[in-house]
């Protein structure tokens, strides 16, 4: 596994539990660690983290604005995993936006 891709600490995770959509989707059995998506010198820095759950895949996008004086707005993210059936997208929103994909294993 690429060091981009270890398991990180149980404090991202930890995260998900405080949204009542997520927290509802059982017990996260394994994270990893954030994996940048785009170049660290880009206007918005992209990162996301895998988490396993027993009956769900939850992919944590976050979106990170690196000019301060521009905000992001209207963002959107498409996703698709061959195989596994997209339920939910939240939506970015603040300065640092974090948003969510939710797949189903079965």
């Amino acid at each position: 596994m690429p060091a981009s891709a270890s398991l990180s600490s149980s404090n991202d995770s930890a995260e998900l539990y405080k949204i009542p959509e997520l927290a509802t989707l059982g017990r996260v059995h394994s994270s990893t660690s954030p994996i940048q998506l785009t170049e660290s010198e880009t206007e918005y820095v992209v990162s996301c983290i895998k988490h396993i759950m027993s009956e769900h895949v939850v992919l944590e996008f976050a979106i990170t604005n690196t000019i301060s004086d521009q905000l992001l707005v209207d963002a959107c993210q498409n996703c698709s995993v061959r195989g596994l059936s997209l339920i939910h997208i939240s939506e970015p929103t603040r300065r640092r936006g974090i948003s969510y994909a939710v797949f189903c294993l079965k």
